[in-house]
């Protein structure tokens, strides 16, 4: 499994729920993104265009890096 998958994985486990259905449906637009993109953003070298997909991005890395208790 690579990195991008359990940096995913544990967002939907400990976070998705959380998220509004406008959220919820940019999480999905994003996995059908590049996985390269979509790894890139995770790790803070790029972020999306859009305001929705930049919150979601963030949300993720806060996940992953412990910032954000659910």
């Amino acid at each position: 499994m690579s990195e991008l998958e359990l940096q995913l994985l544990r967002f939907l486990e400990v976070g998705f729920s959380s998220l509004s259905a406008e959220e919820q449906a940019c999480y999905e637009d994003i996995l059908s993104r590049e996985d390269w993109e979509i790894f890139d953003w995770v790790q803070g070298r790029q972020m999306p265009e859009g305001e929705i997909e930049r919150r979601v991005v963030t949300l993720i890395r806060d996940a992953n890096s412990g910032l954000k208790s659910w």
